[in-house]
């Protein structure tokens, strides 16, 4: 009996799970860009099942070969990627980022294999000029020498800077919350003049909502944002949130990897 209720239980759950699925579907079918975030709520809220537009891991682990940009291609290898990574096609969809805005200057929350990814989609772009062309914020010292050495492996130390900073508690509107506690001389020096142009969000793994309000006074007039997880239920509550904010507009969530939610900032808002 125990072992009928549980398989039950589980029954249910992949339907509630299979509706709010095939609402994403069907979205994405009738959008011809992003799918705008009101859909995606109304789509999730199909189903009280938790992470309920989240697509299985089968539907974005790929080796790195798979990568189109063919240096990468050849870096990456067999490296399989989209579990603790960005996946292939939301890195090929920040590459198409990087080749239209052509952005002086990137800055990444959380390290790694995007990190090689961004640099390597700026040198190619020829958006390199004095400076980092991509700063890059961890919160692990470890990583982010681990992330230090991969870039001077492949020649892009001089293309990409990183950035130690730790999680400290914070708050936010009223509410405690955990942010980079980042080094203002390092990141000045860094930044120079320049303001960001593009902002890209893959961390930290707990509350990601303070993380573009933290460095918002840094942040070029029109610069692009965009945060990946995109289709979990945390990361749909970041965007929510932000798209209550008077200086950003919330275009919607690529339906790339894990979703990528795609945002810009606008003029006349307070930050």
């Amino acid at each position: 009996m125990q072992r009928l209720t549980i398989r039950t239980l589980f029954s249910h759950v992949r339907r509630r799970k299979l509706r709010a699925q095939l609402a994403l579907r069907q979205l994405i079918r009738e959008c011809s860009g992003p799918v705008p975030l009101d859909d995606a709520l109304t789509a999730r809220n199909k189903s009280r099942t938790p992470d309920a537009l989240e697509p299985h891991p089968s539907g974005y682990l790929a080796p790195g070969r798979d990568i189109g940009d063919h240096v990468l291609s050849e870096w990456l290898g067999e490296e399989e990627l989209g579990m603790w990574t960005m996946a292939v096609d939301t890195l090929e969809a920040l590459g198409r980022m990087v080749a239209a805005r052509r952005p002086a200057l990137i800055m990444e929350f959380g390290s790694g294999v995007s990190t090689l990814c961004l640099g390597q989609f700026m040198r190619t772009s020829g958006c390199v000029s004095a400076g980092p062309a991509v700063i890059s914020i961890e919160q692990s010292q470890e990583y982010a020498q681990k992330t230090r050495d991969l870039l001077s492996k492949h020649g892009l130390s001089d293309v990409c800077d990183v950035l130690h900073a730790p999680l400290q508690p914070c708050e936010f509107e009223g509410e405690a919350s955990v942010c980079y506690a980042i080094d203002g001389g390092q990141l000045s020096a860094s930044l120079g003049e320049r303001g960001v142009d593009l902002l890209v969000v893959d961390g930290p793994a707990g509350d990601r909502f303070p993380t573009a309000l933290s460095v918002a006074e840094f942040l070029s007039p029109g610069a692009m944002i965009v945060l990946d997880d995109a289709w979990r239920d945390a990361e749909l509550e970041v965007a929510r949130r932000w798209a209550l904010l008077p200086w950003l507009r919330v275009e919607g969530i690529l339906p790339v990897g894990k979703g990528l939610l795609v945002a810009e900032t606008v003029e006349g808002g307070d930050r």
